[in-house]
């Protein structure tokens, strides 16, 4: 993949791996899965793989700030990137992406623009159940996560507002 120019399909790696069974081929859908989840490689829209490098995106994890805005911190060596408010909406703290470099910030600070969500970090959100005009969700308590999670009228459960619950994403 290093060599290419262009990204590959399923059909022409598995051609120039020389796979032909079956099981094999299960073997290598499940590694390029694994490759996408760990940031080395990204598949397009057209169900193309290409080496994450080559294609100027940074695999990293999300570190969330109170105020909304975050940082991506690269996998691989190389400065953070400052994440804006709207970035921000996509993800959670700890969440690993895919992003590109968009430019700098007012300060200098290099920019992202997120690509993809690679892997969700938060499953479980513990925080303050809260109804307000007939819309319940939970406040989280982590003050890196800054997003509520609504929670559907049939979903509450027995939750009674202002107490601690832990809301299953």
């Amino acid at each position: 993949m290093e060599e290419a120019e262009e990204p590959w399909t399923f059909p022409e790696l598995a051609e120039w791996l020389q796979i032909e069974l079956d099981g094999a081929l299960v073997g290598l859908e499940r590694r390029l899965g694994a490759m996408c989840r760990d940031g080395q490689i990204h598949q397009n829209r057209a169900g193309e793989y290409a080496l994450t490098k080559k294609l100027d995106l940074v695999a990293g994890t999300i570190h969330g700030h109170p105020e909304g805005f975050g940082f991506l911190l690269p996998d691989e060596d190389g400065s953070d990137l400052f994440l804006s408010k709207d970035e921000m909406r996509r993800v959670f703290h700890g969440d690993k992406v895919l992003a590109r470099v968009k430019g700098k910030d007012r300060r200098g600070r290099l920019e992202g623009a997120i690509v993809e969500v690679t892997q969700r970090n938060t499953n479980d959100v513990v925080g303050r159940f809260v109804i307000d005009n007939g819309v319940s969700y939970v406040e989280p308590s982590n003050p890196r996560l800054i997003h509520s999670v609504l929670v559907e009228k049939d979903d509450r459960g027995n939750a009674q507002e202002d107490q601690i619950v832990v809301a299953r994403i």
